[in-house]
């Protein structure tokens, strides 16, 4: 097991790793002077319990900290949300971003791809390949828990691995 304090990486046999790198709610303590974000909007936006549907399956890595601290799933120039356009219109910070948090995020973002392509590449060392199942949750009810569901032609269309696949043989 890889263990840090951002992160759990559980390695195990079999070819198949599933990964929940938004189901963290943990802030970093250099985000918390300066995030203006309530913890209500943050949850809105994270994937909660992803990391417990991530664990059914025996390798599997789950994130603990807040994709608005450091987002895992963007590259690593653009993992910390500066702006409000980069976070869906939300104001994340009551200015931006220290210094010191984007740096620190960015040994976060470097550490975390680091340990992750070396869990991948053992699987693939031991099995010749790695699927790699990225979960993610969607709240169709971006107005809260007692608003109405979002208008379905706004929400995303939910694609698992179909949208690309050769129908006559596979659909």
């Amino acid at each position: 097991m890889y263990l840090n304090d951002f992160w759990v990486a559980v390695p195990a046999e079999g070819p198949l790793l599933a990964t929940a790198i938004h189901a963290g709610h943990d802030l970093h303590p250099l985000a918390t002077a300066g995030m203006v974000l309530p913890e209500a909007d943050r949850l809105r936006e994270e994937d909660p319990f992803t990391d417990e549907l991530a664990a059914l399956v025996p390798c599997h890595v789950h994130v603990s900290l807040s994709r608005f601290c450091v987002d895992l799933n963007r590259p690593p120039e653009t993992a910390v949300y500066e702006t409000p356009e980069q976070a869906w219109g939300l104001q994340v910070w009551r200015d931006r971003p220290s210094p010191d948090h984007v740096t620190a995020m960015g040994r976060v973002h470097a550490d975390f791809y680091r340990e992750l392509d070396t869990l991948i590449q053992d699987t693939i060392d031991r099995h010749g390949h790695c699927l790699v199942l990225d979960l993610h949750s969607y709240n169709h009810r971006r107005g809260g828990p007692d608003a109405q569901p979002d208008p379905e032609a706004l929400n995303p269309e939910i694609n698992v691995g179909t949208g690309y696949v050769e129908q006559g043989t596979w659909g």
